[in-house]
């Protein structure tokens, strides 16, 4: 595989790629790729409070096409402190690339009072 952009990026061997933040994000995403011969990339992703309790799960599917799909996840108030990414496929190689990363919170008073009916 090739970087998305730029000339390098990271890569697992079959485990876990984990990712820590000091600052809860409101989003997170990049590109992630498997060059995993043979099958289908099944990918646990795995998202964690400060006290390391399970906020949610999800897996995604990653074909090994050796191209990138953006994966991205909004998580406002959900104080996300790390999020883990495990291949449940073996030998499941799992590259990723192009990490965008936003700290700033979302403004979601939209839907809290502009309901236009005086509540």
């Amino acid at each position: 595989m090739m970087p998305h952009a730029g000339a390098w990026f990271v890569g697992d061997n079959g485990g876990l790629m984990r990712f820590e933040f000091n600052t809860a994000p409101a989003r997170f995403g990049g590109y992630f790729g498997s060059n995993q011969p043979g099958t289908q990339v099944s990918v646990d992703v795995r998202f964690f409070s400060a006290s390391n309790t399970l906020l949610s799960s999800t897996t995604r599917v990653l074909q090994n096409d050796c191209t990138w799909q953006w994966l991205g996840w909004d998580t406002p108030g959900a104080n996300v402190r790390r999020i883990e990414f495990e291949t449940t496929t073996a030998p499941g190689f799992l590259m990723m690339d192009d990490l965008e990363l936003d700290l700033t919170s979302v403004n979601t008073c939209a839907t809290a009072f502009c309901f236009g009916d005086g509540s």
